[in-house]
């Protein structure tokens, strides 16, 4: 699904479930619930604010399904971010997920992943090396 998704943001396909936007795409999978999220690039403080605005929206539709909102971020390849734009991570992380929600973020740097520890604070959260990982301990909670 990330393929998918990632197809999506270059243009090679289109579809109404997936928002996009330069940096981010976000696409909720209908079969398992899982919310999909491919990042790329550096991103500005602003490309932060599009992007969680999306998200949140998704994240309510699905809360309000009744389903467990799990999400699995593929920040794989994206360089390290600034302060600014990470401490924007961490609030508008703060303010759309919950305690009990599960994220899976998938990373290929050590600085990306000290990064990302900081951030999410709210939800359970794991962040992983390999995307099969990420989807198995997803796929745990579901």
């Amino acid at each position: 699904m990330i393929s998918t998704a990632l197809a999506q943001r270059n243009g090679a396909a289109s579809g109404k479930a997936a928002e996009e936007s330069d940096a981010f795409v976000v696409k909720l999978n209908p079969a398992t619930g899982v919310i999909q999220v491919v990042g790329s690039g550096f991103w500005t403080p602003q490309d932060v604010d599009r992007h969680f605005g999306k998200l949140g929206d998704v994240v309510r539709s699905v809360r309000q399904s009744g389903r467990q909102i799990r999400v699995l971020v593929n920040l794989s390849g994206v360089p390290p971010q600034s302060l600014e734009t990470v401490e924007r991570i961490g609030v508008a992380s703060a303010r759309i997920y919950a305690k009990e929600d599960r994220i899976a973020i998938i990373v290929d740097s050590s600085l990306a992943k000290m990064q990302m520890r900081r951030v999410v604070r709210e939800a359970q959260h794991q962040i992983f090396l390999s995307p099969n990982a990420a989807m198995t301990w997803l796929g745990a909670f579901g």
